[in-house]
C-alpha cells in the first residue's frame, strides 16, 4: 500500500507531452494509485494536455514560465525552473516527502527511506530496447535484483526538510548537470545521501532524444564543477547572487566563478576559491598562492589590469 504522506511532482515541456502521456498509461497499468498525490508542472497550456493527464492530475495541473534571463537579458529555457515549480508545489502541500519524475517515469514499487534519512535515491531500471513493455521491465528486475539496475541523477525522494530550504539553480539553462548541482548542495547542507526501495521504470530514450545543447551542456558542467569545488572549500555557493565569467590574464585564461554573496571567486584552472572584493566597479581577487590582482569587467569577461 502508498504512504500517502508523499507527493509526486512530474515536471515536463509541452514538446515531450507525448513522452508522458505514454507513462502515465503505462503507471495506470501499474496502479499502486498515486494519481491523487500526484503534481504536473509544465510550460504548457490547458488546452494542449491530452485526455489522458487531465484525468490522471485533474485540478493538480500547474502552467508556470519555464525561462529565465541569461547574462544578456536573453530568455533563456531553464529545467530547473521547472523543477522548482515542482518543489513549491511539494512546499504548498501538507506532505512530507516529495519525488521528482521526470516524463518517461514508471513507478513500480513504493518505499520510503529509513528513519533519520532526509535524501535517498530510488532504483532505477533503463529500457534496453524500444519494444520493451513495462511488465518485462518489471520481470527483468525480479529476475536480476539489483543489477539490473543503473545509476540515474534525474530521481530524488527528499524530505521537507531538504524542500523547504532548497531549490534548483536556475543559473543553469537548458537541460543537464541541474540535478547533480542540486544533489552537491544538498549533500553540502549537511543531508547524507542514501537509498530508498522505491523502483523506477525509465522508458526507453532514442539516440535522439538524449541530444542536449552541448554549448549549454558545458557550460551548465562548468557551474557544477565550481559549485562542488566551493563546497570542498567549506562554503555553499549562492547561486542567486553569483556568474560565470571568463577571465582573460596575461598569462592564462579561465573560467572563473563569482559568488558575490560571500565574496568567494573559484577559479576553475587553479580549483582554488578565493576572496574577492568590488571596489569602484573593478574586481580585486585575493588569491590564495600568489599576490592580489586587480580586474576589469568587459561584458561577459574579466580583463587583467594588474597587480593590486
Amino acid at each position: 500500500m502508498m504512504n500517502n504522506d508523499i507527493v509526486f511532482s512530474y515536471f515536463v515541456t509541452s514538446d515531450k507531452f507525448y513522452r508522458l502521456e505514454k507513462s502515465i498509461s503505462e503507471q495506470i497499468k501499474i496502479g499502486l494509485g498515486i494519481s491523487q498525490n500526484s503534481y504536473l508542472i509544465t510550460d504548457g497550456v490547458p488546452n494542449e494536455f491530452p485526455d489522458v493527464l487531465r484525468d490522471f492530475f485533474g485540478d493538480r495541473i500547474f502552467s508556470i514560465e519555464s525561462y529565465v534571463l541569461d547574462r544578456e537579458n536573453n530568455k533563456a529555457f531553464s529545467f530547473s525552473k521547472l523543477r522548482n515549480g515542482a518543489i513549491q508545489a511539494a512546499r504548498n502541500s501538507t506532505k512530507s516527502w516529495m519525488f521528482f519524475c521526470d516524463a518517461d517515469t514508471v513507478i513500480t514499487k513504493i518505499s520510503l527511506p529509513n528513519s533519520g534519512t532526509k535524501y535517498a535515491l530510488p532504483y532505477v531500471y533503463w529500457q534496453k530496447e524500444a519494444d520493451e513493455s513495462v511488465w518485462e521491465s518489471v520481470r527483468a528486475i525480479e529476475k536480476g535484483g539489483e543489477s539490473a539496475f543503473s545509476e540515474g541523477n534525474s530521481w530524488f525522494v527528499i524530505h521537507r526538510d531538504v524542500f523547504g530550504q532548497l531549490d534548483f539553480n536556475e543559473q543553469i539553462i537548458g537541460y543537464g548537470w541541474e540535478d547533480l548541482e542540486f544533489s552537491v548542495r544538498v549533500q553540502a547542507s549537511g543531508f547524507a545521501v542514501g537509498r530508498c526501495d522505491t523502483h523506477v521504470v525509465h522508458l526507453f530514450h532514442t539516440q535522439e532524444e538524449r541530444q542536449v545543447h552541448w554549448q549549454q551542456f558545458q557550460r551548465n558542467q562548468k557551474i557544477f564543477e565550481a559549485v562542488q569545488l566551493g563546497t570542498q572549500n567549506k562554503y555553499l555557493p549562492d547561486w542567486r547572487n553569483s556568474e560565470l565569467l571568463e577571465a582573460r590574464h596575461h598569462e592564462w585564461v579561465a573560467n572563473l566563478y563569482l559568488d558575490y554573496t560571500a565574496e568567494m571567486v573559484v577559479n576553475l584552472l587553479s580549483k582554488t576559491a578565493n576572496p574577492f572584493s568590488v571596489i569602484d566597479e573593478n574586481i580585486v581577487i585575493r588569491w590564495n598562492d600568489w599576490p592580489a590582482e586587480l580586474f576589469r569587467r568587459d561584458g561577459a569577461c574579466l580583463q587583467y589590469v594588474g597587480p593590486h
